[in-house]
């Protein structure tokens, strides 16, 4: 039991400590390296830490990266910013657009692929409407973890408590769908009232000529038809939205078909990205890249890591322990969403959500619990979520600086705000 609290402690530590200069470890390293040590030390047999691996919450992942990759292929998210940037006569105008499309679109696919392709273009459109692009990018990164609390494949925390948990399509968003559009309604209000000099008072230089270039904050000089949408493989990506809409109602009824979650979302995935590649120009290479290959390793690792300390007993004691500290048991409201929050802040939500469901009873309420408080505590810092580190990652790319106190200034009292009124909404 001590060798696995060491390597559970490690584990953790390494990926909560990651953005510190002289710690160049990655999750995804952290969480392997937290996982060969497992095996190494005899902690699990290389057999049961292969049967630790949770299958099906890797293939619903895979699938919904690949599908969203494969849309991106043929110019989705490009067309998007175009029509956003078209029908905005403000800033405004031009925020709620950001904020509703980002929360959707993570809705109906998982929020870190949104993030991971929205976030260049919406850049791209702020310079070339001459706004600063900092209070769009929190509005969009701040929907794109609100508005994937309302469906299964939102983000990977959901999918793997709907899988643990045995959580129909139908029945979590029924749970989660009122509290995400609650907290979305929250957030927008407090993000308007915080950057009210830019969104209210400033205004912006509507282009007049969506094919001139654009001077980026990197010196670099792209060509703004890209992201205004008049270029694109249309007729393809009318397929892809056709596979897509499927994939949806399969996903709405898949109780009734008897098909698990992650087969409808692997083979929606793997034939949308045979379709991209059958039909346009678009190499595998192309829709490889649009796939973070790297959450997969992590979910692997963690998995093992996990599988470990719950066969060691570690986590039986843990949980006693808790609820002597407490006074609550594990499933209790109150626990759950500060535990959850608090966790999710110091190693990230799905870290922490995959520790707190070994704690957990096979169902109940306390699912639906665990999802809305690791979700939308993943807004308060920017290692709470990893969309965050994806956003600020890709945002400083092109010159858009997202320091760690510039995210918790905007972040930490939307969380407390959103959480707050999730956990009236729910008890």
């Amino acid at each position: 039991m001590e060798t696995a609290l060491a390597i559970l402690i490690l584990t953790y530590l390494l990926i909560s400590v990651r953005f510190i200069p002289l710690v160049r470890m990655g999750r995804a390293s952290a969480a392997m390296l937290g996982a060969s040590l497992i095996v190494a030390t005899g902690v699990l047999a290389f057999g049961d830490a292969l049967r630790s691996i949770d299958l099906d919450v890797l293939f619903l992942l895979l699938g919904m990266m690949l599908l969203v990759s494969s849309l991106q292929s043929c110019g989705l998210f490009d067309i998007i910013c175009g029509w956003m940037v078209k029908v905005s006569t403000t800033p405004l105008t031009f925020f709620m657009l950001v904020c509703i499309v980002s929360a959707v679109l993570s809705a109906l696919v998982l929020n870190d692929a949104v993030v991971l392709l929205l976030t260049p273009v919406i850049i791209e459109s702020c310079y070339r409407l001459g706004i600063k692009p900092f209070p769009y990018l929190m509005g969009h990164v701040m929907s794109a973890n609100i508005g994937s609390l309302a469906t299964v494949v939102g983000n990977p925390q959901n999918a793997f408590i709907a899988t643990r948990a045995d959580i129909g399509f139908i029945e979590f968003s029924s749970r989660l769908l009122p509290v995400a559009s609650v907290s979305m309604i929250l957030m927008m209000v407090v993000l308007i009232i915080i950057f009210r000099q830019d969104i209210l008072i400033n205004g912006f230089n509507k282009p007049s000529d969506p094919s001139s270039m654009i001077t980026l904050k990197d010196g670099e000089k792209r060509d703004s038809l890209r992201c205004f949408g008049t270029i694109g493989r249309l007729d393809n990506l009318k397929i892809l939205l056709i596979i897509t809409s499927m994939t949806v109602l399969a996903f709405a009824f898949s109780q009734s078909l008897g098909l698990p979650l992650a087969h409808i979302a692997f083979l929606s995935g793997a034939i949308a990205a045979i379709v991209t590649v059958l039909i346009t120009d678009v190499r595998v290479s192309e829709i490889n890249s649009g796939v973070n290959w790297s959450i997969i390793l992590f979910f692997i690792g963690l998995f093992v890591v996990i599988g470990g300390a719950s066969s060691s007993g570690l986590l039986s004691n843990l949980e006693t322990s808790l609820m002597v500290f407490s006074g609550q048991d594990a499933d209790s409201p109150i626990l759950l969403f500060i535990s959850a929050a608090l966790l999710s802040n110091l190693v990230s939500n799905v870290p922490a959500v995959l520790l707190i469901a070994e704690l957990l009873p096979v169902s109940g309420d306390a699912w639906f619990h665990l999802a809305a408080a690791s979700t939308l505590a993943g807004n308060a810092t920017l290692i709470a979520s990893a969309v965050n580190i994806i956003m600020a990652e890709r945002a400083e790319r092109m010159g858009v600086e997202i320091d760690f106190l510039k995210f918790m200034a905007v972040g930490l009292p939307i969380s407390i705000i959103t959480l707050t009124f999730a956990f009236i909404l729910m008890i």
